[in-house]
């Protein structure tokens, strides 16, 4: 399973590309993180003017042949992600990949 999301994480600076967040009283900047179990397979700071999704594509088409040389082509991969990357180019992506399944982070 490749879990993908997105976080936040504090900045101790000023680097570009962060917001504020009354909530943490602090600047964040944004993460896209992928996991498989426990083991991080992406960890991206992002710009805030950027949708948490921007880059999943890219990622899917590096990590998914890796894991396909190094397990097989009958290992069932399933790209579980919330809806912050519910986005037509990752479904049309996954559904183009037969061999990948798509599901929601609530199920």
């Amino acid at each position: 399973m490749l879990d993908f999301d997105a976080t936040d994480d504090p900045l101790h600076g000023s680097q570009e590309g962060a917001y504020f967040s009354r909530l943490l009283r602090g600047l964040l900047l944004p993460a896209t993180l992928c996991f498989c179990g426990n083991i991080p397979l992406l960890a991206k700071l992002r710009d805030c003017k950027h949708d948490a999704s921007d880059g999943t594509v890219e990622a899917l088409q590096k990590i998914v042949p890796v894991i396909r040389r190094r397990f097989g082509r009958k290992v069932r991969i399933i790209v579980r992600a919330d809806s912050g990357f519910a986005r037509d180019a990752i479904m049309s992506w996954v559904r183009r990949k037969r061999s990948v399944l798509l599901s929601g982070s609530g199920t």
